[in-house]
């Protein structure tokens, strides 16, 4: 869930991660990967679902820094509704003195869910916390 609070909300998380976890205590962290975000991201889509049209509209703002997500939603009955999106991408490295100070070590990461390395290709980060 990094990512999606600005940065005060986001260091929240992480201290209420540091202060649930006990002594050698893991949690693992689910987020997009940023490199491959930037190469893929895909401008607009759109799809229906059971009459309902979703439209999205995606860029990348604050010097690729976050992914900002226009959506529209138009249901059968003709309602529209309106939201957008902000997601905040995080590296490791940009995670790791915020998770240091909260006496907390990445104790590994993979890119995807079938346990691959991170790579410029893979989808996600998916980091293995521990508390010291």
């Amino acid at each position: 869930a990094q990512g999606y609070f600005g940065e005060e909300g986001d260091l929240k998380v992480l201290d209420e991660i540091a202060r649930v976890l006990k002594p050698s205590g893991v949690a693992l962290m689910d987020m997009m990967n940023p490199e491959f975000i930037r190469a893929t991201l895909i401008p607009c889509s759109k799809r229906e679902e059971q009459g309902v049209i979703l439209t999205e509209e995606r860029s990348l703002e604050n010097d690729g820094l976050q992914v900002v997500k226009q959506v529209c939603m138009t249901r059968p009955d003709g309602e529209v509704r309106r939201w957008r999106e902000e997601v905040r991408l995080y590296t490791v490295a940009d995670l790791a003195r915020p998770l240091q100070e909260r006496e907390i070590e990445v104790e590994s990461v993979a890119g995807a869910f079938d346990g691959r390395p991170l790579a410029a290709d893979t989808p996600r980060q998916l980091l293995c916390l521990r508390r010291r």
